[in-house]
């Protein structure tokens, strides 16, 4: 049994995923390969011969589980920095790329930093997409309910689905009060806000006006979001899963 010459795998060529995907099987065969090539020396060495038998035949199932989990679950992760750039911006509503040059984020914290630092808001960031078909409704609701709105984002040639995504962290009493606010405006749908670009990007964070691909299948309507966030009796962490799943089981 021969694998040839092996000439090696350039990192920085591969862009695309079906090249990381390609590049997956092929280390598959490589070590599979050797382990195969290597139990064949060890003839006088049976149970040594075995163990790498068995562990080429293990090798197989778990590469395939692992490139089945590449293509469903971090799908929009392996996607071509263009492709992958295009997603966050539908998710946020800017071009993440360019950070120097991101006008439509607008921080507005100057103006309530007085009220809010006693209340239960003092460490939770409201970001508002000013863009939404009822954004004047949206703000004048947040506004009577005492949430503070600290910064903007999106863009104005985006038309946004209303997704209320919500980060880690807040209480259960944060996010009643900011479904409350709203649950009577029509479309409202609420969503886990996952990570972008940097790793607990959106703790304590409530991005109203979020954008997401596939939004019916990766959210809840917000009656919905109610109810399980009153069927969590309290407890916030059993509502987060209940918004993780449904936004992971589409993914995968």
């Amino acid at each position: 049994m021969s694998l040839g010459k092996q000439e090696g795998i350039n990192a920085q060529a591969i862009t695309k995923p079906i090249q990381l995907l390609a590049a997956w099987l092929v280390g598959l065969i490589f070590v599979n390969g050797t382990f195969l090539i290597t139990a064949q020396a060890f003839n006088s060495t049976e149970w040594l011969a075995a163990i790498l038998v068995i562990a080429s035949i293990i090798n197989v199932p778990l590469f395939l589980v692992a490139l089945f989990l590449l293509q469903t679950k971090f799908r929009p992760e392996i996607q071509e920095d263009h492709y992958y750039s295009q997603y966050i911006k539908d998710k946020l509503g800017r071009n993440v790329t360019d950070k120097s040059k991101s006008p439509e984020i607008v921080h507005i914290t100057e103006a309530t930093e007085d009220n809010v630092d006693d209340s239960i808001w003092s460490k939770v960031k409201i970001m508002f997409n000013p863009h939404l078909k009822l954004s004047d409704e949206v703000r004048a609701n947040l506004e009577k309910s005492g949430i503070p709105i600290t910064e903007e984002f999106g863009g104005k040639h985006w038309i946004p689905e209303f997704v209320v995504a919500i980060g880690r962290y807040l209480t259960y009493e944060q996010i009643s009060t900011i479904l409350e606010s709203i649950k009577n405006i029509p479309e409202v749908r609420v969503s886990f806000s996952d990570d972008d670009d940097e790793i607990y990007q959106w703790d304590r964070t409530v991005l109203i006006g979020s954008y997401y691909y596939d939004v019916d299948e990766k959210s809840y309507p917000i009656s919905k979001a109610m109810e399980l966030l009153e069927a969590s009796d309290g407890n916030v962490n059993a509502f987060y899963q209940e918004l993780f799943d449904r936004q992971r089981d589409e993914d995968a």
